[in-house]
């Protein structure tokens, strides 16, 4: 299946509109929650390990600030 078939052209067409989206957001709450979907959905070149790894690195900051604000359980 070539670049310019019906299919790769919906996923296109579907990605394209979740980054939209998700950086909307993003822009809106600053949380790298959205940034991080992004970066798990684009195939970084076929290499979508790469966009795994920014995800996972964007979200470790994240959950160490939210661990400071939660209460340890009893």
């Amino acid at each position: 299946m070539d670049i310019f078939s019906a299919s790769n052209k919906a996923t296109y067409d579907r990605r394209k509109k979740m980054v939209a989206e998700r950086w909307a957001e993003y822009e809106g709450d600053q949380n790298p929650i959205h940034l991080a979907a992004i970066c798990r959905e684009l195939p970084f070149f076929d290499h979508p390990q790469v966009g795994q790894e920014i995800a996972r690195l964007l979200l470790a900051d994240f959950y160490k600030e939210l661990d400071k604000l939660s209460e340890p359980c009893p």
